[in-house]
């Protein structure tokens, strides 16, 4: 499969893991690596022993090759975005936080300027 769509996901998921991080996932605590060489993309994902459970590249091209696995390419996509969401989900927590911040002073059934200048209805 050859897609750079895929490759830009992947992009994204390296620059929010920074090397190594730990996700609390549906099956316990797991270890994802992920790291650039030139430039392809290293995705390994380690089990609670920290024995590696798959191990694939992302070529620029978008191409995914499966270095290694222990589980079949369905489960290795599914941790993927398993992945995905959970740093996606952290994102819209954090958005959803600042933007509580920002309106909560304003009163719900009046309409008022907000600190952009808009005004706004509730």
């Amino acid at each position: 499969m050859c897609n750079r769509k895929i490759y830009k996901r992947f992009e994204k998921i390296l620059d929010n893991i920074n090397y190594s991080r730990s996700f609390d996932t549906k099956l316990g605590p797991r270890c994802v690596a992920c790291f650039k060489n030139n430039d392809d993309i290293s995705f390994i994902y380690y089990e609670k022993d920290n024995s590696i459970l798959f191990n694939i590249l992302v070529k620029k091209s978008g191409r995914v090759n499966i270095v290694g696995s222990q589980i079949a390419e369905p489960e290795i996509f599914l941790a993927i975005y398993e992945i995905e969401n959970i740093i996606n989900n952290k994102k819209q927590k954090k958005r959803d936080i600042i933007l509580e911040k920002l309106f909560e002073n304003i009163d719900e059934y009046s309409f008022v300027n907000n600190i952009f200048g808009f005004t706004q209805y509730r």
